[in-house]
């Protein structure tokens, strides 16, 4: 099963002086995988990063009133 495979994972890893690492697409993943023993972390996909941000800056520009 997957989750048993994470565990192997860490486990080799350790065994062979190595980081486990993962590709975290979200905070939540994240949290979960360092808390599973994983210690290199690369965060986000750039399309998701991209996507957030211009999400930010058109909420503020719609919140923002209308030049007079």
């Amino acid at each position: 099963d997957y989750l048993d495979a994470l565990v192997r994972i860490v486990a080799a890893c350790a065994r062979h002086g190595k980081t486990p690492g993962f590709l975290a697409t979200d905070a939540m993943w994240a949290r979960d995988y360092l808390a599973r023993g994983f210690r290199m972390m690369a965060f986000g996909i750039d399309t998701l990063l991209l996507r957030d941000a211009l999400r930010r800056g058109l909420d503020v520009m719609r919140a923002s009133p209308p030049a007079s």
